[in-house]
């Protein structure tokens, strides 16, 4: 290999390495930080970016940004898992708008802001706050599941299932324990909480909730950037059990353009697997440093999603073996 042919390939790595880094801080700038992951969708739903002015299709596996607006189709019916890992059921002919921010005493918190439409859902205890925001109202909760129903004239019905949710605006406030219910009409106080019979789910909620759920397992949550690490992925039915006897196609997913998957460690760039006994191992590899989301989704199942940090080696040696007319050479970049 001659000088010239060396400098260029040289270049090339070079160029590699800055355009992975360039598409990274690019998807970065260019939106804002992941929110959630679309986990189930039962006909249409559509997503329109911040900023953006055009609705599309999104599908199972898809990140959703801080700031992006959701509606379903009429007959459609979705659900989305946040990073934190609320679970939001979407009933048909819903819209509204993903929010991620600080309250007041500077602790993250997730909320959605609803147009119109019927939402259920499920925020596990321990997880960060959820705020359900409708035009007349806010449903503050942590740790419960309600839901609520917002209609054309703004009027909104909010039914606690389990734990309590507390229901105001600048008229008055009220708190729902469970099975429960407020309405909120116009520029009023929430009407005091009535019982209701929280027994059985709606029919439309019971279409988007997922029998099994994914585990995308990896030890620890920094690692090396440029080293390959395993991943361990598994399927559980809604029981907690371990599916030993499911097979289906996978996606893994990444909000890294730079985040790599192999199934042999020789092979990278791998984006789907057939999964054939409900556990399979995967191997990841990622090329800059930073917070990345990893994780992996299916039809039917609830997406697993996992953040990452990955930091730089204190010492890298790129190491370059030639073979030229003066022989075989290994130079250190």
């Amino acid at each position: 290999m001659t000088c010239n042919k060396f400098y260029k390939l040289f270049l090339a790595i070079l160029l590699i390495g800055s355009l992975a880094c360039y598409m990274k801080a690019d998807v970065e700038a260019g939106g804002n930080e992941v929110a959630a992951v679309v986990t189930s969708v039962k006909g249409k739903l559509k997503v329109i970016r911040f900023e953006a002015d055009k609705w599309k299709d999104a599908k199972v596996g898809e990140f959703l940004y801080e700031g992006d607006k959701i509606k379903t189709s009429a007959g459609s019916k979705a659900a989305i898992t946040f990073i934190s890992g609320a679970e939001i059921s979407i009933n048909e002919k819903s819209t509204f708008t993903i929010i991620v921010n600080e309250d007041k005493g500077r602790e993250m918190k997730d909320a959605i802001d609803v147009t119109i439409g019927e939402i259920f859902s499920k925020i596990k205890p321990g997880a960060r706050k959820f705020e359900m925001r409708t035009p007349n109202s806010v449903a503050a909760v942590r740790g419960t599941e309600f839901s609520g129903k917002v209609k054309k004239n703004g009027s909104t019905t909010i039914i606690v299932f389990k734990g309590s949710v507390e229901v105001y605006n600048d008229f008055g406030r009220v708190l729902l324990k469970k099975a429960t219910k407020t309405t909120v009409k116009g520029n009023k106080a929430p009407m005091q909480p009535v019982k209701v019979d929280v027994s059985k789910k709606p029919k439309w909620q019971e279409e988007v909730d997922l029998k099994r759920t994914l585990q995308f397992h990896i030890a620890g949550d920094n690692k090396v950037a440029g080293v390959p690490f395993k991943a361990t992925i598994k399927v559980y039915h809604a029981t907690g059990k371990y599916d030993s006897k499911f097979q289906g196609e996978l996606d893994l997913i990444s909000d890294s353009p730079s985040t790599g998957f192999s199934l042999d460690g020789k092979t990278w760039g791998v984006k789907k697997l057939e999964m054939k006994s409900g556990k399979t191992t995967v191997r990841v590899k990622e090329m800059n440093e930073g917070a990345v989301l990893l994780g992996v989704s299916g039809a039917g199942l609830k997406a697993a999603v996992k953040k990452v940090n990955f930091s730089l080696p204190d010492k890298r040696n790129l190491l370059l073996k030639i073979d030229d007319e003066d022989g075989k050479k290994t130079l250190k970049l």
